[in-house]
């Protein structure tokens, strides 16, 4: 090889060599910037006074769960709540035999009504 064709490869080589070099610095000062910009937002975001207004809602939602809490303590479970369930199925079939065994009462109480009506009818036209 000639001195020449050396140096024309050698001159590629750098001029790609520093062409590579100021590509990776330019992406390197570019992310760096990015870095930097995201640093200042996670700082600004946990500053000190948001860090407090965020205990404060913290606590204040642990006051309302430990109140819920509380609340949902007087309720009844789920298996007192099935057996509510099926003492008010029993209680319905009992209203419903007592509805029955009424029935002939009010039927007998409606023709005792009826007859006393009668009967006071008569008495107002043999008084007459």
């Amino acid at each position: 090889m000639e001195y020449g064709n050396i140096a024309q490869w050698v001159g590629l080589l750098i001029s790609t060599l520093t062409l590579i070099w100021a590509v990776a610095s330019f992406r390197g000062k570019a992310a760096e910037g990015r870095v930097a910009s995201l640093e200042k937002a996670i700082a600004d975001k946990a500053s000190v006074g948001r860090m407090g207004a965020l205990e404060d809602r913290v606590d204040k939602v642990e006051d309302r769960t430990t109140q819920m809490e509380g609340e949902l303590r007087h309720l009844p479970s789920r298996e007192q709540t099935h057996g509510m369930e099926l003492a008010m199925r029993d209680m319905a079939k009992e209203i419903g035999v007592l509805t029955e065994r009424l029935k002939p009462i009010q039927h007998t109480t409606e023709r005792l009504q009826e007859w006393m009506r009668e009967d006071a009818k008569e008495k107002r036209q043999g008084a007459s």
